[in-house]
């Protein structure tokens, strides 16, 4: 089981948090759903219109997301599913609604 932790916000302050616990196989689905999601905001245009926070940001957490398989192979108990930042959860790509 992998760690799922959720935080709901209101006006920038954290509101609400919940933490799951999702069995390998569903955290790999989220896991390819969200990079496919993502892909879009890879592309130059795109990128370039994001500030370089937020791509040192979305380039950290996609590498977070590619390294799940690994991280869970080596303990499971101690893997942990990334936290979307708000400024992406923002960007309407309609897919951190879990």
């Amino acid at each position: 089981m992998v760690k799922l932790t959720n935080q709901k916000f209101k006006d920038g302050s954290v509101i609400e948090t919940t933490e799951s616990y999702l069995p390998l196989k569903q955290v790999k689905k989220e896991r390819e759903f969200n990079l496919l999601r993502t892909d879009l905001l890879m592309i130059a245009d795109n990128f370039e219109a994001l500030s370089s926070e937020q791509q040192t940001e979305l380039k950290a957490l996609r590498k977070k997301w590619r390294d799940i398989p690994n991280d869970a192979n080596q303990d499971e108990e101690k893997c942990e599913f990334p936290s979307i930042p708000t400024w992406l959860k923002n960007k309407n790509l309609d897919l951190f609604e879990y």
